[in-house]
């Protein structure tokens, strides 16, 4: 395989690359709708995105580069973030979505049963402790 035909497949799976990360963010972003307004669940999931984001960028560039940092990689990565927004993203976004709210509805009752059963027990120890 010629030099030429290396760079290429470096850039089509950098490409790639990108239209994962973006895949993954969807992901992430409707996982974010199940727990509106909770900030720590918000940086989990951002710090979970940067670290796969991370990790796969580097492993690309480690190993199709052998390690070297190379700016067509890194616009690779972002114009294949860029063609998947484009394309299947907003389909995808908005079908998340439809689902996030679709599961926010079971999770909330959950939460909100464990909740209760939570602050009755709380409540009975409370009560146990005062009496006994």
């Amino acid at each position: 395989m010629s030099f030429y035909d290396e760079e290429w497949q470096v850039i089509f799976r950098a490409v790639f690359l990108g239209m994962e990360l973006s895949l993954l963010y969807d992901l992430l972003r409707g996982l974010r709708r199940v727990k509106k307004g909770a900030w720590g669940w918000t940086f989990v999931c951002d710090a979970l995105f940067w670290y796969c984001t991370a990790v796969a960028s580097f492993r690309l560039m480690h190993e199709y580069s052998n390690g070297l940092f190379r700016w067509y990689t890194v616009g690779a990565v972002f114009c294949g973030m860029w063609l998947y927004t484009k394309t299947l993203g907003w389909l995808l976004h908005k079908l998340l979505c439809r689902m996030a709210g679709i599961l926010a509805v079971p999770a909330k009752i959950v939460l909100t049963k464990w909740k209760s059963l939570a602050i009755i027990k709380a409540y009975r120890e409370r009560k146990e402790a005062d009496t006994g």
